[in-house]
């Protein structure tokens, strides 16, 4: 199986506020192909300048990115054992490899957010505290990967092609809030 590891705010957009983003492939914001060949025929400074015209209702180029990712891998992998994977924010490990643990690359994201003040980078941030915010652990996203991978391969071996996408997030199940994060 071929398991690709998106994001559960792919389609975070301004445009889908307020409404449920199903287990399905969207329509990506721009032709991969056009994307891929503007970045090799136009200049880094022209880009830049046109960046925010390309992501339009994307809050960023990170799940802009996600949202073209998912639209090219459906169409490179047709006729492959294809998964898509969308974790929501991921932090540090509840059980595997050992609790707490976190891998460096990681320092970006929420748990940032919690080692910057403890090493003396950050002084303050602010949120609302009554805000939920979707955090699962690394350990629950590997696992989730695995079994998707599993039931990818199964599921492809009893003729049913058609790729499934997985949200892993524990936002409904068990909500966090900013407020209980700090």
């Amino acid at each position: 199986s071929y398991v690709h590891v998106s994001t559960a705010y792919s389609y975070a957009c301004d445009n889908l506020i307020d409404t449920e983003v199903l287990e399905d492939f969207y329509k990506s914001p721009i032709d991969p192909d056009t994307l891929i060949k503007m970045t090799e025929t136009v200049d880094e400074t022209r880009l830049n300048s046109i960046t925010p015209s390309l992501i339009k209702n994307w809050p960023n180029t990170y799940s802009f990115g996600k949202a073209v990712a998912e639209e090219t891998v459906k169409n490179m992998c047709e006729g492959l054992p294809l998964c898509v994977v969308r974790p929501a924010i991921v932090i540090c490990a509840m059980k595997e490899p050992s609790p707490g643990w976190l891998d460096m690359s990681n320092v970006y994201g929420a748990s940032g957010i919690v080692l910057g003040p403890g090493i003396g980078l950050m002084h303050s941030f602010m949120a609302r505290d009554d805000v939920h915010i979707g955090l699962v652990p690394v350990d629950y996203v590997n696992n989730a990967i695995l079994a998707a991978a599993w039931e990818t391969a199964k599921r492809v071996a009893a003729g049913q092609t058609a790729p499934k996408i997985y949200s892993v997030t524990a936002s409904t199940r068990n909500p966090t809030r900013w407020g209980e994060f700090f």
